[in-house]
């Protein structure tokens, strides 16, 4: 595993989310990671260009919505978004929820690693947070998911 740091805090609702296994370490060809994610927090609405993400639940419960259709996930559940589709996850419960999830190909850590020094609640940083996630193949398409 490299030495970069490994534990991120994007500034938009998505809890800790942690690089258990980055891009550099699989060729490029995926990259795993940890989320926690608080009760009443939740991703934008975004979409992947560039990569597939599968994710599979640890603890707690999530929300969420794949293509508009919206599904509820627990431990032992999993789920898979391809690349492009919309797609937003929520924690509408009273515990964090924890789950593990992919991206193929591989690279998404650095996006992660780019953003988590942003700020979202100041009005000038979120035209900077959207420019960052364009970088990185990510567009914001709608809001979180309502609890």
């Amino acid at each position: 595993m490299s030495e970069e740091p490994n534990i991120f805090f994007p500034p938009i609702g998505t809890g800790s989310i942690e690089l258990k296994l980055g891009s550099a370490d699989t060729g490029g060809n995926l990259s795993m990671f940890i989320q926690t994610l608080p009760p009443g927090e939740g991703t934008n609405e975004h979409l992947h260009q560039n990569c597939d993400e599968t994710g599979y639940v640890l603890e707690g419960t999530i929300r969420a919505s794949l293509a508009g259709k919206i599904s509820e996930f627990g431990p032992g559940d999993s789920f898979f978004v391809p690349r492009k589709i919309p797609h937003a996850i929520s924690n509408g419960g009273t515990v964090a929820a924890r789950f593990l999830f992919t991206v193929t190909p591989g690279g998404l850590e650095n996006y992660f690693r780019e953003v988590s020094d942003q700020d979202a609640s100041r009005p000038d940083e979120i035209d900077r947070i959207r420019a960052i996630a364009k970088k990185h193949g990510l567009e914001v398409v709608g809001p979180p998911l309502e609890l």
